[in-house]
């Protein structure tokens, strides 16, 4: 019998899986969206997850390096008329405009 993910009930692959210290296991994508609830315990067993707590530490310090340098790197500037907007986005001297 294959390995059912106990989040969304679909087949789980070697690949794109997270296996806890208690021994099971959830899709990544399932992982990833128990860590925007917050939550810290394996759905099976309820044993907390170790791995939780070290990922979103890990993912905040990364996102907010992201941030630090995006904001340091772009300009946006948005002008409105009667009937349209535009939005400007210079980026590293770079133009996107919409």
């Amino acid at each position: 019998m294959k390995e059912k993910c106990c989040i969304c009930l679909n087949i789980l692959h070697n690949k794109g899986k997270v296996t806890f210290d208690c021994g099971h296991s959830i899709h990544l994508c399932c992982f990833m969206n128990c860590l925007k609830n917050d939550t810290i315990f394996c759905p099976m067993c309820r044993e907390k997850i170790k791995q939780n707590i070290n990922y979103y530490n890990f993912l905040n310090l990364k996102l907010n390096k992201l941030m630090e340098n995006l904001f340091k790197n772009i300009k946006i500037e948005v002008t409105e008329t009667k009937n349209e907007s535009h939005i400007n986005i210079e980026i590293n001297d770079h133009s996107v405009n919409n």
